[in-house]
């Protein structure tokens, strides 16, 4: 007489749901990997961007009178040249309109592809799967005594639409 074996196995429905179960861990963990590789790109393009626009306010911080350093951009190498020897004061530039007083002005736009103004160097070589621009803005609170904001803008723009378009701001502000 043949006993009745007990098999104990895992039906279809069993199997179904396990690999269901698995596959739904998988994603997430997936997910999570890119997540978190996407969230490491992110934070290198901002690490960029700040680091540009230190180094452009680090420029302007470095010159003598920061009114030189925004003349320098409006390309008026004379006027600094006058300022110097005394022949032109501070209020004869806002007489005369080249400075606007408690106005926000761009005195330089720069692209790392040239498409918004003059190329920069720096953030052509930067450029890394983002379009970096940069812009250098100014605002002259007052004659006497000197007080000048500035305002580096460092901002990316992703042709794939990987990554969100954002911008990096540094302001300061210099006095004589």
């Amino acid at each position: 007489m043949k006993k009745k074996r007990d098999c104990h196995g895992l039906t279809l429905i069993e199997i179904l749901i396990t690999i269901a179960l698995i596959s739904v861990i998988y994603t997430s963990v997936v997910q999570i990997f890119f997540g978190s590789y996407q969230a490491i790109m992110r934070s290198d393009i901002v690490s960029l961007a700040s680091r540009m626009a230190d180094n452009a306010m680090i420029e302007i911080s470095n010159a003598n009178n920061p009114l030189y350093k925004g003349l320098d951009y409006l390309d008026r190498e004379d006027l600094i040249n006058d300022l110097k020897e005394g022949k032109v004061l501070y209020i004869d530039l806002v007489n005369r309109d080249i400075v606007k007083i408690n106005e926000w002005e761009t005195l330089k736009e720069e692209s790392s592809d040239g498409s918004k103004g003059e190329k920069s160097q720096e953030l052509a070589d930067a450029a890394y799967r983002v379009d970096f621009f940069r812009t250098i803005e100014w605002n002259v609170e007052k004659i006497y005594p000197l007080l000048i904001d500035f305002r580096v803008t460092v901002g990316w723009d992703d042709p794939k639409k990987e990554f969100k378009s954002d911008s990096y701001v540094l302001e300061s502000q210099f006095c004589d």
